[in-house]
């Protein structure tokens, strides 16, 4: 069964781990232990971001070179296809299919919170085949270890607590990303980002692609919350 007022808690602290360090900043405050636990705590949506482009560019016939993660919760994927549309729909999958992926993870939850954890496994090891740098290796080798400690000699009300953390972190960072996606298509549309790249692939402007992104992240965040929570 669904815990509303758990999820609504670990909502609540992921919002504060994605704003705390702009509000401080705001006031003049800059604390690197914030910043740092701010960016170990934000990369798993950075996975999931970037096992978004992987596992389409699979699907559609494309090829993966390589996939890396940043301490500053940046990350890439470079992948070949030489068609057109699998371009466009792994592009497109980075901001997309998390939202997605978060509905998965909650509907798991349902059954047993274990599963969303086993979800978060499966990506973990999977991008670790392709990961080809340092920080993301040891990070995703850190990640690993963690989840699998914590399935296997945890106790139930503890992986309860863990998996609704990372099942509400991933629905939070997976809604601001589309409208961080938005400011960026529309102040810095030159800037190598999805946006940019899919107005190079389709000639559609990048703020018409910011907006997609924006829309269909609160339209499926909307019925995440319209079917499974309220």
């Amino acid at each position: 069964m669904f815990n509303m007022y758990l999820f609504t808690l670990y909502c609540a602290i992921a919002i504060a781990v994605t704003f705390l360090e702009y509000i401080l900043y705001h006031f003049g405050y800059r604390n690197r232990l914030i910043i740092a636990v701010k960016q170990v705590v934000e990369v798993p949506y950075t996975l999931v971001h970037e096992f978004s482009h992987a596992i389409v560019a699979l699907i559609t016939s494309g090829r993966i070179k390589k996939i890396t993660l940043h301490h500053n919760l940046s990350g890439s994927v470079v992948s070949t296809s030489s068609k057109k549309f699998s371009r466009i729909l792994t592009t497109l999958a980075g901001y997309t299919l998390p939202c997605y992926i978060s509905f998965l993870f909650i509907w798991l939850i349902h059954f047993h919170a274990a599963f969303a954890l086993y979800g978060y496994l499966m990506i973990a090891i999977f991008s670790f085949v392709f990961i080809r740098n340092m920080y993301g290796f040891f990070w995703l080798l850190g990640f690993i270890s963690l989840l699998a400690v914590t399935l296997l000699y945890t106790p139930t009300w503890f992986i309860l607590h863990v998996s609704y953390f990372f099942v509400a972190l991933l629905f939070v960072a997976a809604l601001y990303g589309g409208y961080r996606i938005l400011l960026l298509a529309w102040h810095e549309p030159r800037l190598y980002h999805d946006a940019h790249v899919l107005a190079n692939e389709t000639k559609i402007p990048a703020q018409v692609w910011g907006i997609v992104f924006f829309v269909h992240n609160i339209v499926i965040s909307g019925s995440i919350l319209y079917y499974f929570i309220l």
